[in-house]
């Protein structure tokens, strides 16, 4: 993917980059090409196009502004990392058949004060985070280990 663009040493180039300014850089976006560019001879060079050679004298190379592309980020296979968004984590515990025992788990909490807390929490949440402690309890509850709720939530972040 296309993320922005460098100026390039020709003497090292292509074997070793020798990049003397870069823009962009930053995957899934994309910045224009500069409007201009300054070379570090010092010359100036206004409206550069990509791959032209710029700064050559004498027999010297110059430089190049070549496109600078990026991989895309290998995905996390850490659930952590995903927040689900209520209707994904309401659709896992319903795909799951999960919510009978959750709603069952909510209602077992002894004391009223932490009920009222995780049935709110549960009713009304914004986001859904795999670190919220009342994830673990509620899965325990429902008999489920860490490495289950781990499988279930990163089915989730896809629906």
């Amino acid at each position: 993917m296309l993320v922005g663009y460098k100026l390039v040493d020709m003497q090292d180039h292509p074997a070793n980059e020798a990049v003397q300014s870069e823009w962009g850089g930053i995957y899934g976006r994309t910045v224009s090409v500069p409007e201009m560019i300054i070379l570090p001879n010092g010359d100036s060079v206004h409206c550069p196009e990509v791959g032209v050679e710029y700064g050559a004298r004498e027999g010297a190379t110059g430089w190049k502004l070549v496109e600078w592309q990026l991989e895309p980020p290998t995905p996390s296979n850490n659930p952590t990392d995903y927040p689900l968004q209520p209707y994904q984590f309401r659709a896992m515990l319903v795909i799951a058949n999960l919510q009978p025992m959750v709603d069952a788990a909510l209602a077992s909490i002894p004391d009223p004060t932490a009920r009222a807390v995780a049935t709110a929490k549960m009713e009304f949440a914004l986001l859904f985070e795999r670190s919220d402690p009342l994830v673990d309890q509620l899965g325990a509850a429902a008999g489920l280990t860490t490495t289950q709720i781990d499988a279930y939530w990163m089915g989730a972040k896809d629906l």
